[in-house]
């Protein structure tokens, strides 16, 4: 009970100085600006436990998470949310580690049910995403190639999770042509399909309104191609 005590305090420190400190005050500054300027609307810090939002959900939602500058809207026909994420959790050594995310929900028109998969980048951004993998860790490395021919960059950039029992349908919606693009244009973004919603992940410690807007635009255009399939 005492260490799960600390364990809390340590968070909603850590939570205080990520709202109120130079980061916190960085990214107030730039999410607000970039939401006026692409039409969402800005809510600030928003509190899953109390407050009247539409959580954004994903394999990155908790019991713990808090999110600040929420921003939500409607963009080229597409309901759109943002949100800056932050979570705390114990490393196998017992340390605290507070895990940082830019995400973007945006929810698609299809109402054909979607499976479940995750597009992770390779090399260093793999181990920021390892959180991610470990709450998904019923999703396997999908053994890309049985219905299309993969571009090395797209190969060695990513590696796509799914359940073997959606391997063929995951390859299917995310071919060759879709995959070229992702691999020239998200990299290192992480991306996730969850209940029929497109998520893209970013854990870049600067965000920027370039940042911001490559998220969205590469968000909508994919969550376009995925519609169409």
């Amino acid at each position: 009970m005492i260490h799960k005590a600390i364990h809390r305090v340590r968070h909603h420190a850590r939570r205080v100085l990520h709202h109120i400190g130079p980061r916190g005050r960085r990214h107030r500054n730039t999410i607000a600006h970039f939401a006026e300027k692409s039409g969402l609307v800005y809510f600030g810090a928003v509190d899953q436990h109390h407050d009247d939002h539409e959580i954004v959900r994903g394999l990155t939602a908790s019991a713990t998470h808090q999110d600040d500058h929420f921003s939500v809207g409607t963009i080229d026909g597409y309901d759109v949310q943002l949100v800056d994420r932050s979570d705390s959790f114990e490393t196998e050594s017992g340390a605290l580690h507070t895990h940082h995310l830019i995400i973007f929900q945006i929810k698609l028109h299809t109402k054909k049910p979607i499976h479940h998969f995750l597009m992770v980048p390779r090399g260093a951004k793999e181990a920021e995403f390892s959180n991610l993998l470990t709450s998904g860790m019923l999703l396997q490395p999908v053994p890309l190639g049985a219905t299309s021919e993969y571009t090395q960059e797209f190969l060695s950039r990513y590696e796509i999770l799914s359940l073997p029992t959606h391997f063929i349908d995951t390859e299917l919606l995310i071919d060759n042509d879709v995959a070229r693009s992702i691999a020239a244009h998200f990299w290192p973004l992480a991306l996730e399909i969850w209940d029929n919603s497109l998520y893209i992940y970013s854990t870049d410690t600067s965000v920027t309104t370039h940042l911001l807007d490559t998220m969205l635009q590469n968000g909508l255009w994919l969550a376009g191609q995925i519609d169409k399939k």
